[in-house]
This record gives structure tokens, C-alpha cells and sequence, in this order.
């Protein structure tokens, strides 16, 4: 093949490694490599206001198709707006790859100049940037393997951009892509040690982490559970992988409800798998501190960085299982019939009713973000479930369910409210068919997901989008009330953001009382699949509980 653009070749090279999606915003640095990804490799190219709303976008996109995402933008301040949606890419460790270029080398002191590896360094992410043209190849191969290996952001640096588009190199052919190998079992003396602690158990509780629907391991997990008649709990990210299970306690750690903490305070030992048991999970250790604790996963996942466990089993998860149950067949093992204890087929079955609001807090009927939250889980049998960050989650988190396990997505990894509508668009472009329900709170909305609004709209995605505008900084307003301080500080002004949305072509519902949820519920389940909803709920700061 002949000389090439370098350009064309990074373009090329993605797209002959089967990335068929590129997120981005147009800018000097990115501009001709979108245009040949988009119109000369026939990629499909998702159009992001924002920066950051590109590489949300990605994240999401890569969590939900099992693929690396791809987004592009330029330098300097381009590459200064993906910062935090980089960290959250990090700590939920997804592969995704933000492809940018250095500012021209014949300018010097460019305004768009900035050392984009020591940011990436900085922030613990990865950074690929090839070292001369021929190495562009190399460099975008080096980056997919790079991400989908160590389950984590790469930015990939191109040289700067003037010379980017002037330069050339020959195009060599390449595989078509690169998978991730599934690790296989590194110490087999760990399973005769999870065994003997399993083993030596009286009241065995699973812990379900994300890992485990990574790994395809739901399965073994419930002919474990029946084996050991052992309550599943699951880490928020796994949230949903066993609903409907007889003996499913939920969300486990801080999130969990008062009934489930009551039995996972019982247990003796946690037999952790695929999850990474951190301070939340874990309600800051005292959930696993006096219990034995068993892990099961990939080495990747870092698992015992917050926890100290008794014996690990490091590669595949259901082989690892598998595994384990032959052992327990072999010793003969009777189940512990924890599942079955009172007490705790009391709390299962309250656990399987919604959360219910306090009475004592709810004057003449009034609208409760619960009583919300509920009736927008019961109107939609099948869809994709996308929080933002903020203090309604929790009603959220605990009444609104998934479809399926890895349906539910909330970006909170970097505890950054603003990042909602970014992943709902990186979900619904991920998986067509399915409606998206993306719930976020007034202050997030303002911070990024008014940015991507628009993109909704015309790219006609079935996307219901829930607004929770209290009025307000919800957790802060919460917390300086607690300390005796005036909280309307925190208080935020928004514009009618039903109308803003209205005029973008959305339809649309404020809400404000019950008929008016009902009439917004009825706009939900007669919408066409094409026309995005919008619906704001209003609550007064002091409608919500503390705890959410």
C-alpha cells in the first residue's frame, strides 16, 4: 500500500481494529482524523457538545457493548475538559481511549499548548504517544491493548498537529483486533483454602461484584447460593444482577436498607466475587472486620485494596466455582441454611417491596421522591437504568431496577455529579432497542448534562430523562440543616427546564403533585421511541429524607 497520511492511518488503524463508534468534539488537533474515521472508513461518529460528554459517552458505550471506547478531542483546553470523566473511566476501570495531538510545533508558546502526559500521569491513567511517524500504527494498536488489558483509560498523544497533517507513512496490514485472553486459575492450593473457610461457616453470605457479570458468572453464583442456601448481596455496580432471587438482599454496604444490614451483620463469612469490597461496600470495614472473608476474581480488579482477606483465588470466576463446588461435593458439605433462618426470610420478604416513605414525614398525601421513584419502575418492564450522582440516588438506587445484569449504570466512581447524561447517550448508542431511563438531579443537569441535551434530540434516542429539581444542592442542604446552619446557601436557581427542553423538541412534563406524575407517566408510556421525554419533578429540599 502507498504512503498515507497520518491521519488517515490512525483512522484507518481503529477502524480495521474494529472500533465502529467514535465519540468526540471537533477541534484543530482531532479535526482530520474524525473527518477520514467518519467519511472515509465509514465509522459512525457521535457528535458530543462537550468534551467531557464525549468521553462519558465512551464510558458508557464501553461498560454496556463489552467493547473499548473510543472518543477524540483537541489540545490544551480540549483535553483539560475530559479530566474528570478520565478519572471516572479510571476508577470504574473501563477501557476507554481519548485520542488527541500535541499544539503545533512551529508555534512557540502556542495558547492551546499543555503537557498532556504529565496530566494523564497525574491521574493514573495510561499514556501512548508514539515516538515517530511510522510508530502511529504501533501507537493506536499499543493503546487498545493497553486499555482492554489493564482495564483502564488510555490517552493516545499524537504528534503535533501541523505535522500530523502534512506528514506520511506507509499502512501495513494488521489483525483485526485484539481480545482480552480470560485468565485462567494461578494458585490451585486457593481453592482447598476458600473451601475449608466456606467450610468451617455457619452463616455464608455472597458478595456479587461487577467482575462477576464481566465474567459471565451469574450462574455458577446461584448454584453456589443453593448450595450453601446462602443470601446474595451485590456491590452497587452489580446492583440488579440477582432481582428476583428468593434470597437477594440488594445493594450491600452503605446503600443497603436497615433489613438487609440486619442480616449481613449475622453473617460469619463473606464469600466475595468479582467485587472490590471498598469502604462503601464495606460500610468503612464493619461489615467484613470480624467475618472471614473469602475473594474470588481477577487479579486486575486490585480487590484486596480495601479489605484483607483470608484467602484468595486470583483468574477465571466460573472456573473457579465451579471448582470450589466440586470440592464442596467431595467433603460432602450440608448447606448452612442461613437464607432459611427466621429472621432472615423476615427481611427477605420486606426487602422485596419497594422502599416506603415515613408517614410521619408525608403531609395530606403529598408527592414523595419514593412514591416517584416506584411508579417509574413499575411503568417500564424493560430498560437501561442511568443515575447521576446526588443525594435523591439512594431512592433511586433502591427502587428502580435494570432489566438485566449490567443494565444499570451510575457513574459515581469520582463522586462527580454532572455526568449522567453522558453515559445515558453512551448506553443508548451501545444497546438500540432498549429505552434508556436516565434519572439526574437540578444541579448535575446544570453542570453537564444540559451540554448534551441536544444530542438526544437529534440523534432521536429513546432516552426518558427524570430531573429531581429540589432546588437545591441536595446533600449539602441536608448537611448544613443537620449542623444547626441555614441550609439555603446551597439553595441553586434553575430555569424552567421542561420548556428549555420543549423548545429543543422534547416532550415534556413538569411535575408537581401526583396527577401530574400521572399525567407525565402516561407521556412516558405512549412516546414513539423517537421523540426523547423530559420530565422535571419538582420537590421542596425538605420533602426528601436525610439519608437520601
Amino acid at each position: 500500500m502507498s504512503e498515507l497520511n497520518l491521519n488517515i492511518i490512525a483512522a484507518k488503524t481503529f477502524s480495521d481494529m474494529g472500533v465502529d463508534t467514535l465519540f468526540g468534539v471537533m477541534g484543530d488537533a482531532v479535526m482530520h482524523f474524525i473527518d477520514y474515521y467518519a467519511n472515509d472508513c465509514g465509522g459512525r461518529y457521535i457528535k458530543a457538545a462537550h468534551e467531557s460528554g464525549a468521553v462519558q459517552m465512551a464510558i458508557a458505550y464501553s461498560q454496556l457493548s463489552n467493547k473499548v471506547g473510543v472518543a477524540a478531542c483537541t489540545c490544551g483546553p480540549g483535553f483539560a475538559n475530559t479530566i474528570t470523566a478520565l478519572m471516572e473511566a479510571r476508577k470504574s476501570s473501563t477501557p476507554v481511549i481519548l485520542v488527541t495531538a500535541d499544539a503545533p510545533s512551529a508555534v512557540k508558546e502556542h495558547f492551546q499548548e499543555m503537557n498532556h502526559g504529565a496530566v494523564a500521569l497525574a491521574c493514573e491513567v495510561a499514556y501512548v504517544e508514539p515516538t515517530s511517524p511510522e510508530r502511529i500504527q504501533d501507537a493506536v494498536i499499543e493503546s487498545i491493548d493497553k486499555a482492554l488489558r489493564e482495564k483502564r483509560p488510555v490517552v493516545l498523544n499524537l504528534p503535533p498537529y501541523d505535522l500530523l497533517n502534512r506528514t506520511t507513512a506507509r499502512y501495513r496490514e494488521i489483525p483485526l483486533d485484539i481480545r482480552n485472553e480470560k485468565t485462567t486459575l494461578t494458585a490451585p492450593g486457593a481453592v482447598e483454602g476458600c473451601v475449608e473457610a466456606i467450610a468451617n461457616a455457619k452463616r455464608p453470605l455472597i458478595l456479587v461484584g461487577y467482575g462477576a457479570i464481566k465474567h459471565g458468572a451469574l450462574d455458577e453464583i446461584a448454584k453456589l447460593a443453593d448450595r450453601l442456601e446462602a443470601p446474595i448481596a451485590c456491590t452497587l455496580r452489580a446492583k440488579d444482577s440477582f432481582s428476583g432471587h428468593k434470597w437477594n438482599l440488594g445493594i450491600m454496604g452503605t446503600l443497603a436498607r436497615t433489613e438487609a444490614l440486619d442480616v449481613m451483620a449475622k453473617s460469619d463469612c463473606i464469600i466475595s466475587i468479582g467485587a472490590g469490597c471498598n469502604y462503601l461496600t464495606t460500610a468503612k470495614g464493619s461489615l467484613v472486620n470480624d467475618k472471614t472473608l473469602v475473594m474470588i476474581g481477577d487479579e486486575g480488579q486490585l480487590m484486596y485494596r480495601f479489605a484483607k482477606p483470608r484467602n484468595v483465588v486470583n483468574g477465571d470466576i466460573p472456573s473457579a466455582i465451579t471448582a470450589i463446588m466440586e470440592w464442596l461435593d467431595e467433603i460432602d458439605l450440608r448447606p448452612s441454611a442461613f437464607a432459611n433462618e427466621h429472621d432472615v426470610a423476615e427481611a427477605l420478604r420486606a426487602l422485596a417491596e419497594p422502599r416506603q416513605d415515613d408517614p410521619s414525614r408525608v403531609r395530606n398525601h403529598a408527592m414523595t421522591l419514593d412514591y416517584v421513584t416506584t411508579a417509574l419502575d413499575e411503568l417500564l418492564d424493560e430498560k437501561i437504568v442511568v443515575t447521576d450522582a446526588g443525594r435523591f440516588t439512594r431512592s433511586a438506587w433502591t427502587n428502580i431496577h435494570a432489566s438485566k445484569p449490567g443494565y444499570f449504570i451510575a457513574p459515581v466512581s469520582f463522586a462527580s455529579i454532572g455526568m449522567g447524561v453522558g453515559h445515558a447517550i453512551g448506553a443508548a448508542v451501545a444497546v438500540p432497542g432498549v429505552p434508556v431511563l436516565a434519572i439526574i438531579g437540578d444541579g448535575g443537569f446544570m453542570m453537564g448534562g444540559i451540554n448534551e441535551l441536544f444530542a438526544i434530540r437529534s440523534m432521536g434516542l429513546d432516552i426518558i430523562t427524570i430531573i429531581i429539581n429540589d432546588g437545591a444542592y441536595g446533600a449539602e442542604y441536608a448537611k448544613l440543616a443537620d449542623a444547626g446552619r441555614d441550609p439555603d446557601i446551597s439553595s441553586i436557581q434553575v430555569p424552567p427546564l421542561s420548556e428549555i427542553a420543549g423548545v429543543m423538541g422534547f416532550r415534556t412534563r413538569a411535575v408537581t403533585n401526583k396527577q401530574e406524575l400521572a399525567e407525565a407517566l402516561a407521556l412516558i408510556e405512549q412516546r414513539d421511541g423517537k421523540t426523547p421525554i423530559l420530565v422535571e419533578v419538582k420537590l421542596p429540599p425538605t420533602a426528601m429524607r436525610y439519608d437520601d
